[in-house]
């Protein structure tokens, strides 16, 4: 048992090390003009914009500061520090009284925790499903979630002093707020479950977490808007005005259960992850050993594969959701256990919730973010599968899983690498170094040519730094941030949805009527996702009669068959006292 142990642990090490390792060097990679384009606006100026239901952009704007604006750093570290809390979790998993046992107290045991550890952090690479490492709403949503579970657990399994686990549970639960307020609804529900059920707590700590969390949230408001009146009574209102603006909002269209497009072909598949995993178990222990270390070798020579591009898969939006068939298979396998333990597997059921509160409030299919948040429900089933202390079924359970799981995750990254969000060329294939903020990135040769044209227009028609810019082509927020324009009206004016007009003119009433008078624009007219330049009347502005035009460039390909003509205008010059519906 031992010799297996210690071939888990050394190969679970070295997957785990390569994985990663090779997942943090995408971070010099690439760049989407779209989403990530927003990201970036609002955590380069969260100051510019008065309302908001996000605040992403301030908790991240210290850390833009830090990375001195170079976004390859700041991707680096945004995708480090959640796999180093995700390690923290699984860590205080496996080092719990219960568990520990079952590697064994001596040296060899505490490097199979260390690995296991190491291991099942790499799954939270499955929450980049489109491979966006800038950090944003759902990054910070899904590292608060990480920081209140880690501190729950330790509450659960009694590790620690309860004031560290429950300022844990403050300081996660108000960056949940700031990131996803839907998110923290339900994640106070779910802590309260948690620690009221699931372990002989009192009320009295639940109350002093509470008001520890509103305190936090006062403290941070009061960061943002100076008073947490104007953060409550007008920030938040704004922002929710944008989103009823954009598409309207209610209780039914947040808490739902999407479905996805599932085939036969995918059901048998789904169904031979959760044979296989059962099958494995059923198989000696050197066997399983042997089978691991030969799936973490198929595993690293599929990411390669994938990542570089010699190999071509179907991209599979929702291929991450395959990683619940080995879960399903290994809950399997315990569930005649579970049966006499219903403390632990309430607290399963609750900690694999965190998936979907992650999901909750998102306009994408839920099992989009579901399946990448798995860490969650897998965390509650090592809980459970584990937690009886059994040396017989200890860290063995773990082989089945993570043969089965590793290659599936693997090909959800991979795919992610090779089909990067809204780019046509593999992330380690895109090999022209252009300036991007204050360092720079790998981008492909058609994005790179776009970037020197549009910015040659600019610099001729006497553009300069931190001049203000409207991006009215509804997809292509990002430009504005590589030229460095100040980005107004919002971060990106989102095109192509009934509201999108709405949406603009509520922006509009945020925006400084003297930053609109010197705006320039960048238009697409035939664009997929067009803003309406009649929209500009609402605040008193003409295009034809307050602009010329001063270039164009053709747009890139991204996801359409075609390029889109994009015309940069210059303004005149009106006077911001002539401009009404903005701020003065």
């Amino acid at each position: 048992m031992m010799r297996n142990l210690k071939v888990y642990t050394y190969v679970t090490l070295v997957f785990s090390v390569i994985l990663l390792g090779l997942s943090l060097s995408t971070a010099f990679y690439g760049f989407d003009f779209s989403d990530e384009g927003f990201y970036l606006n609002w955590i380069s100026r969260p100051h510019d914009y008065v309302f908001s239901t996000t605040q992403f952009g301030f908790i991240y704007y210290p850390f833009y500061l830090l990375a001195q604006g170079e976004i390859a750093w700041l991707r680096f570290f945004n995708l480090l520090f959640t796999v180093i809390l995700a390690y923290a979790l699984f860590w205080t998993l496996f080092e719990s009284p219960r568990i520990r046992c079952v590697f064994g107290d001596n040296k060899q045991g505490k490097l199979g925790r260390v690995a296991s550890s190491l291991f099942f952090s790499s799954f939270v690479l499955l929450s980049f499903r489109l491979w966006l490492l800038s950090p944003n709403y759902n990054t910070l949503n899904f590292q608060a979630l990480l920081l209140v579970l880690i501190g729950v657990y330790k509450i659960y399994s009694d590790q620690g002093r309860r004031f560290f686990s429950g300022s844990l549970i403050v300081v996660g639960g108000c960056l949940c707020f700031m990131a996803k307020p839907t998110t923290a609804l339900l994640l106070g529900v779910i802590v309260v479950g948690q620690i009221l059920l699931c372990s002989k707590s009192r009320w009295k700590e639940l109350l002093w977490i509470a008001s520890g969390a509103l305190i936090l949230t006062v403290i941070l408001a009061s960061a943002i808007d100076g008073n947490p009146v104007v953060f409550l009574f007008e920030r938040i209102p704004g922002g929710l005005a944008y989103v009823n603006a954009m598409a309207g909002h209610s209780l039914r269209g947040v808490f739902r259960i999407d479905t996805i497009s599932w085939s036969f072909e995918l059901t048998v598949i789904f169904c031979l992850t959760i044979g296989t995993t059962i099958g494995l178990r059923m198989l000696p222990e050197t066997f399983q050993v042997k089978i691991f270390a030969f799936t973490s070798l198929l595993a690293i020579a599929l990411f390669l594969g994938l990542s570089l591009g010699f190999l071509k898969i179907y991209d599979y939006l929702y291929v991450g959701v395959f990683v619940f068939g080995p879960v399903v298979g290994i809950f399997a396998l315990v569930l005649g256990r579970l049966l006499v333990r219903r403390r632990d597997l309430l607290f399963a059921v609750c900690s694999a919730l965190y998936a979907y509160a992650y999901a909750l409030g998102s306009g994408n299919n839920y099992w989009l973010l579901i399946s990448g948040a798995s860490v969650f429900v897998i965390f509650g089933l090592l809980h459970v599968a584990l937690a009886d202390g059994k040396r017989d079924l200890g860290w063995t359970m773990l082989v089945p899983l993570a043969s089965v799981s590793q290659l599936l995750s693997v090909l959800a990254v991979g795919l992610s690498i090779l089909y990067p969000y809204r780019q046509n060329v593999p992330l380690f294939l895109q090999r022209e170094k252009v300036r991007v903020g204050n360092g720079d990135l790998f981008l492909s040769g058609e994005a790179s040519e776009y970037l020197r044209n549009i910015s040659g227009v600019l610099l001729r028609s006497g553009f300069k730094e931190g001049d203000p810019m409207v991006d009215m082509t509804g997809h292509y927020p990002g430009v504005l941030f590589v030229v460095k324009a100040k980005p107004v009206v919002h971060p990106w004016i989102l095109g192509g949805y009934p509201g999108s007009d709405s949406f603009f003119k509520q922006g509009l009433l945020q925006t400084k009527c003297e930053d609109l008078a010197r705006a320039w624009l960048l238009i697409e007219k035939d664009g997929p996702r067009p803003i309406s330049a009649e929209a500009l009347g609402f605040v008193g502005l003409n295009l034809q009669k307050d602009y010329e035009v001063v270039g164009t460039v053709d747009s890139l390909l991204e996801e359409y068959e075609t390029t889109f003509t994009q015309v940069v205008y210059r303004p005149f010059g009106k006077r911001p006292e002539d401009l009404v519906n903005c701020r003065k």
